[in-house]
């Protein structure tokens, strides 16, 4: 296999699983046609990991592409992008229903990231999403929170309405995504004055009833905020957003706007290497923003995202997308989105939710496995995706957990360093 410089620089990227799945996005067809069914097994496990399944699906659908794979890899990627689909359409009936509640109110609202940028995708459910962001008035907050608790949602962890954080705790609601309500656009302490221009540019959302969606230069320049400045791409959806910011570059847009807020946000850095990964990673044809936005040193900083992108842990609110990291979430904690309940049930809860789709996935692997003798076999299947994708063995030896610690520190702190200024 070719070295990862073949597309077009990234040199960071070890394994051969991910690779492949880069080359899948970006579909390049000279290295498609030569993988086996193991490297598509493989890369297909890889998008599970980074929730980018159902944008895989889609792409190859899209590309006429699916014909090359082989159907035990179609048929698990064909169930994760229904899967996200039909979550997709639980999502836009939400947001409808939020956004009329807060406006009976006259409270105005703006929907964030996936649940606004999911409209955007040709392919329903091909944005992998977890939750509900919505934007409120940092002085509708306490009005806002009230608004949902009267349709049945429920705070995670109490109400948490003091803070600089910028959103409360997770909202929950039985059948329903988890609603997160933000109260800023902002990070802790930052200046933003810049956010009521955002407010002031604001366009209907596109799924129907009086919530808010962000202007496309702005939702771009939000999408490089949260994905860069936020979290430095430390965060288990980062190619799902990286996904956005390709698919937001399509639209027209001025290069000038583009600059001049990005310094008016303070997110020129965050900017440049977001579009810098749009490109290499998903071909996303980013040139004439780019140049609007360059910054020294951004090419340096590219294998440090990237391998940030792709060592990052799992997430509670997004478990089914992300099936290799399922079973680190233990059912009565709070990161496995359950709410606080008996002890069996959550264990049901979390086995029917986090554990059996995966079983579904080894019955695609062994058609002959069935009955009773698979769930026999599942942990041995388990045993093998730890090995596979996380080396438990090796991460017993507490030096070996010292020097990813210290590895991961390092690559965090020169991006931070690179990123300053991008709050």
């Amino acid at each position: 296999m070719e070295p990862i410089a073949a597309i077009a620089g990234i040199r960071d990227v070890a394994r051969a699983d991910e690779r492949d799945l880069f080359h899948a996005l970006r579909g390049d067809e000279a290295v498609l046609a030569c993988l086996d069914e193991g490297r598509w097994r493989a890369l297909a496990e890889a998008s599970l990991r980074t929730f980018s399944a159902p944008l895989l699906y889609a792409r190859l659908r899209q590309r006429r592409g699916l014909g090359r794979v082989p159907d035990p890899v179609v048929a698990r990627l064909a169930r994760m992008r229904a899967w996200s689909a039909s979550r997709w359409s639980v999502s836009v009936a939400q947001v409808e229903e939020l956004g009329a509640a807060l406006g009976a109110e006259q409270l105005p609202c703006l929907v964030l990231k996936g649940a606004h940028l999911g409209l955007r995708y040709p392919v329903p459910g091909s944005r992998a999403t977890g939750d509900i962001d919505l934007l409120v008035h940092s002085d509708h907050v306490s009005a806002a929170h009230r608004v949902l608790q009267g349709l049945g949602y429920l705070s995670e962890g109490g109400e948490r309405l003091g803070g600089e954080h910028r959103h409360l705790a997770p909202l929950h609601r039985r059948g329903s995504l988890p609603v997160e309500l933000h109260r800023t656009l902002a990070r802790r302490a930052e200046p933003t004055p810049w956010a009521d221009a955002v407010w002031a540019r604001a366009e209907p959302w596109g799924g129907g009833g009086p919530a808010l969606g962000m202007e496309t230069h702005d939702a771009l320049l939000y999408a490089c905020k949260h994905l860069g400045a936020h979290h430095a791409f430390n965060t288990p959806n980062a190619l799902a957003a990286l996904a956005d910011v390709a698919l937001l570059v399509e639209e027209p847009l001025d290069p000038d706007v583009i600059a001049a807020r990005a310094d008016a946000w303070g997110i020129r850095a965050a900017v440049a290497l977001c579009l810098r990964l749009a490109a290499l990673l998903l071909g996303a044809r980013t040139d004439t923003v780019a140049r609007a936005v360059d910054v020294p040193g951004t090419d340096e900083m590219a294998p440090r995202a990237v391998w940030m992108m792709m060592h990052v842990g799992g997430s509670g609110a997004t478990r089914h997308l992300q099936l290799a990291t399922a079973p680190t979430l233990v059912p009565p904690h709070a990161r496995s989105g359950i709410r606080d309940g008996p002890l069996l049930r959550s264990a049901w809860a979390y086995g029917r939710q986090a554990a059996l789709p995966p079983l579904g996935d080894l019955r695609l692997d062994r058609p002959g496995l069935s009955g009773p003798a698979a769930y026999l076999g599942y942990p041995l299947h388990w045993a093998r995706l730890g090995w596979r994708h996380a080396g438990l063995l090796r991460l017993a030896d507490p030096r070996v957990r010292a020097e990813i610690r210290a590895d991961k520190a390092a690559r965090q702190q020169s991006l931070r360093r690179f990123l300053r200024g991008s709050a």
